[in-house]
């Protein structure tokens, strides 16, 4: 699988014990005993005392119930400056934040999660109400034509072998025949490197009188309707021309899915090629 090479296996939890953060928490010891990682607890100072009574004992109670190596680290500073210097110096596998859902990201995340997401060099999967009791069953993959949409399908790979997901693509109805051609083009890439690893997937056209709006807000729609468990997209810088879609709207779909978690990547540097 191409993707960015972690020299650490270890997850990054921000902790504040607000339930938000050990919603995020309970998510990452899941992800943690599928893949065998380590959990890392960051709690940040801003303002306020430092915890470390109640951070010793829910690391020692992780161990003690589910055999799980975690780290701790305290540290002071802006909670987005910090939790991204943290990630990039460790070299973590994945940031997973908490979230209170379709109000906005308060509280802990507050107005850092889309500094969070945008500088970050690893995975951020942004946490709401869902439990994961069963993992990512279902995950929503959106589909437009920026050569960073198809990068996801590794991400998806990587998560459906381990939790025996089906991957729901989901793609919009292109009105002009060049932009058809070209979204079928990238669907049958995408589908036969899925077919290729075992994975099972479904395709959904989104049709314009069930779903109006722009793909960004359909995908909100459609993951609420099959109670998804995950939605998978990328950031991408603005500009491009093909950016109309999925990597300036990144937050939007943090803030607005109400429920779902969200997994936001960063796309890999120009260059970046697939062995489709």
């Amino acid at each position: 699988m191409t993707r960015k090479v972690n020299n650490n296996n270890t997850i990054l939890v921000p902790i504040d014990f607000s339930e938000m953060s050990l919603n995020a928490l309970d998510h990452a010891i899941e992800i943690a005993k599928k893949y065998k990682n380590e959990i890392t607890l960051l709690h940040i100072v801003e303002d306020g005392e430092i915890q470390l009574p109640n951070l010793d004992k829910l690391a020692d109670d992780i161990t003690k119930k589910h055999d799980i190596i975690v780290h701790k680290l305290v540290k002071e500073g802006k909670i987005a400056n910090v939790i991204n210097e943290v990630a990039e110096v460790g070299n973590y596998d994945s940031i997973m934040m908490g979230s209170n859902g379709s109000s906005g990201l308060q509280l802990f995340m507050g107005s850092n999660a889309s500094k969070v997401i945008k500088s970050a060099t690893v995975p951020v999967i942004v946490i709401k109400e869902k439990n994961i009791s069963e993992g990512y069953k279902k995950i929503v993959m959106p589909v437009d034509l920026t050569i960073e949409s198809r990068q996801k399908v590794d991400w998806a790979i990587h998560l459906a072998k381990k939790f025996d997901s089906i991957i729901h693509i989901i793609f919009e109805k292109e009105n002009d025949e060049y932009f058809e051609n070209n979204i079928k083009a990238s669907l049958n890439q995408i589908t036969n490197k899925l077919k290729l690893n075992g994975v099972n997937y479904l395709l959904h056209k989104l049709d314009n009188k069930t779903y109006p709006g722009k793909l960004f807000e359909d995908t909100i729609v459609y993951a609420h309707e099959i109670d998804a468990d995950l939605i998978l997209i990328m950031t991408q810088a603005e500009g491009n021309i093909f950016d109309f879609v999925i990597g300036s709207h990144a937050q939007h779909i943090v803030n607005k899915s109400e429920k779902v978690a969200v997994m936001v990547v960063q796309p890999s540097a120009t260059g970046f090629s697939f062995d489709f």
